[in-house]
């Protein structure tokens, strides 16, 4: 399993990263509303179509929000969101 840490080029250029990369997709929509799923492919879209400075500097948080949220720090979230309410992602 790749680790999150890695930077975005890096994890897509190896064919084994992103197996596990849409598996964790598939695994984290598989039982949630379109409404959830929206938010998700918003999430991993900003991390890999960076738009701004944050989004290139929190790439892997973007991801683990998506994919893992469960073992994210509420901090962690509420930062993000803050950022998104503020710039409108």
């Amino acid at each position: 399993m790749p680790q999150l840490q890695r930077a975005t080029y890096e994890v897509v250029e190896e064919p084994d990263s992103v197996l596990w990369l849409q598996r964790a997709i598939e695994r984290r929509l598989a039982n949630i509303s379109r409404e959830e799923q929206g938010k998700i492919d918003a999430l991993i879209h900003r991390a890999l179509e960076p738009q701004c400075d944050f989004d290139r500097k929190h790439a892997r948080l973007l991801y683990a929000i998506a994919l893992v949220p469960d073992q994210v720090a509420w901090h962690l979230k509420f930062r993000e969101r803050i950022h998104r309410l503020l710039h409108r992602h």
